[in-house]
C-alpha cells in the first residue's frame, strides 16, 4: 500500500506522538490554574495547529478531485497533478487514506474552497507537468474545529478566509516511477483580522486573531525497478522568510505567525524538517532518515526556546500539528 501525501505525513506524526504520548502520561492531571505563559502557548499552539490542518486538508482535497484517468494510479498516489480551477466544498471526514482511516482525525467540519490556476508541460520536453494555483479556504460550511489531545483546547474556525499559493510539479517516468512536489504559501494579512475561538473547559472562549506566514514543501519520490527496489520517499519542510530568529543559525527561515490574544501578544517562530523512508519489499518497513524541529516563542517580547513538539508537551502540556 503506498502512502498518500498526508497518511505519509500523519505515519510521521504517528511515530512521533508515540514519544509525545508517553510525555503527557508523565505530566499526570492539567493544574486547575495555569500561568499566563502557559496559557498564552496552549492557545497560540491550538490555532496554529487548525491553521495547519485545514491547509493541509484543503490540498488533499484538491488533490484527490483532481483524478486522471489516464495514469492508471489513484490520486492518492500521484497528489495535485492535475489540479485545475473549481470550487467545492471539503467534507474533513471524507479525507481518509487507502485503508479506511481517517487522515484528519482531530478536525472536524467542513469548509469551502476556490482554486485559480494552471497547469502546463516544462520545456522543452514536456517530461514535466509544472502548476500553479491559488486556493482560498472559506469557513462558510459551519464550524470547524480541531481539538488538541494533550491541553484539551479546542480551537474553532467559524467565518473568514484566507488564500494561499500552490505551486505543483509532477514528473511521471513509469506508474510506479515518478517525482512530486508540492509548494504551499500561506499569508494571512493583519487585515482584515482572521480570527480562532479557543475553548478551554470550565473558563471563558478566547479569541485569537491571526496574521503571518507558513511555507510548507512537500516532495514524494515513488520508486520500483521491480527487482527489489521498491519504495516512497517523503521530504517535508515547514518554515518561512522570517530570519534572524535562531542565534545559532541566522540564516535560517522560519514560519512567523503573531497571534494577539486579549492584552497579549505571542509570536511563533518554527522550522520544522523530515524525511520518511517506506520500503514494501520483503515486508513493509518505515526509516526517519531526518527529523529536525526548532520552535521559538516571543511572548510580549520576551523570547523563549528553542523547542521541539516533545519539549513543548512536557514544558506547556501542548503539542502541535506539522
Amino acid at each position: 500500500m503506498r502512502p498518500t501525501t498526508q497518511s505519509a505525513l500523519s505515519s510521521l506524526s504517528s511515530a512521533i506522538a508515540l514519544g509525545l504520548l508517553l510525555v503527557g502520561c508523565a505530566t499526570g492531571n492539567k493544574p486547575a490554574e495555569l500561568d499566563p505563559t502557559t496559557a498564552n502557548v496552549q492557545e497560540g499552539a491550538a490555532a496554529d495547529s487548525a491553521l495547519n490542518q485545514t491547509m493541509d486538508a484543503a490540498t488533499e482535497s484538491l488533490a484527490n478531485d483532481a483524478s486522471s484517468p489516464t495514469t492508471g494510479v489513484s490520486t492518492r498516489s500521484l497528489p495535485a497533478h492535475t489540479v485545475r480551477s473549481l470550487d467545492q466544498v471539503v467534507v474533513i471526514a471524507s479525507l481518509v487514506d487507502a485503508s479506511g482511516q481517517p487522515l484528519f482525525p482531530r478536525l472536524s467540519g467542513s469548509f469551502s474552497v476556490h482554486t485559480d490556476g494552471q497547469v502546463i508541460p516544462s520545456s522543452p520536453t514536456g517530461a514535466t507537468l509544472l502548476g500553479t494555483h491559488t486556493v482560498t479556504v472559506v469557513f462558510d460550511q459551519g464550524p470547524v474545529t480541531y481539538t488538541e489531545p494533550t491541553s484539551g483546547l479546542v480551537a474553532t474556525l467559524s467565518s473568514g478566509s484566507y488564500t494561499y499559493q500552490l505551486d505543483t510539479s509532477y514528473h511521471n517516468i513509469s506508474p510506479q516511477n515518478w517525482d512530486v512536489t508540492l509548494d504551499a504559501l500561506l499569508t494571512i494579512p493583519t487585515t482584515p483580522t482572521f480570527a480562532v475561538t479557543v475553548a478551554r473547559t470550565g473558563r471563558p472562549n478566547r479569541t485569537v486573531t491571526v496574521a503571518g506566514t507558513r511555507h510548507a514543501v512537500t516532495t514524494l519520490q515513488r520508486r520500483n525497478d521491480f527487482a527489489g527496489n521498491n519504495t516512497t520517499v517523503v521530504d517535508r519542510t515547514v518554515s518561512g522568510a522570517a530570519t534572524g530568529v535562531n542565534p545559532a543559525n541566522t540564516a535560517e527561515g522560519y514560519t512567523s505567525w503573531t497571534f494577539t490574544i486579549g492584552a497579549d501578544t505571542v509570536v511563533w517562530n518554527r522550522f520544522f524538517h523530515a524525511n520518511l523512508r517506506w520500503a514494501y519489499q520483503p515486508t513493509v518497513t518505515r526509516t526517519i532518515n531526518a527529523l529536525s524541529e526548532r520552535i521559538f516563542i516571543t511572548r510580549n517580547g520576551a523570547k523563549i526556546g528553542p523547542y521541539t513538539t516533545l519539549q513543548l508537551i512536557g514544558a506547556f502540556q501542548t503539542g502541535m500539528e506539522h
